[in-house]
């Protein structure tokens, strides 16, 4: 990555934009040849409602989003089932 040597620490990767939980299994569910029944259950107490990754450090070197996270799992279930053969 040519960013690299700009780049010092811990950074997040993301769009920056809250992306849900049902949102991500459609997006899983669409890129694998299985399906699967999704099982909904109550919030358990303390749980994060909410979370969106900050990648302000790597906006700041240049770095910006290519794909949508849809495609970005799609890429991502595709290599790990190209690693299993």
């Amino acid at each position: 990555m040519a960013l690299s040597a700009r780049l010092q620490g811990g950074f997040n990767v993301g769009t920056g934009r809250e992306t849900d939980v049902n949102a991500l299994v459609a997006a899983l569910l669409a890129s694998s040849p299985q399906q699967v029944d999704v099982v909904h259950a109550a919030p358990r107490a303390g749980e994060q409602r909410r979370s969106v990754i900050d990648p302000a450090k790597l906006r700041a070197a240049g770095w910006s989003t290519t794909v949508d996270v849809a495609e970005g799992l799609a890429r991502t279930f595709r290599w790990f089932a190209a690693q299993r053969g």
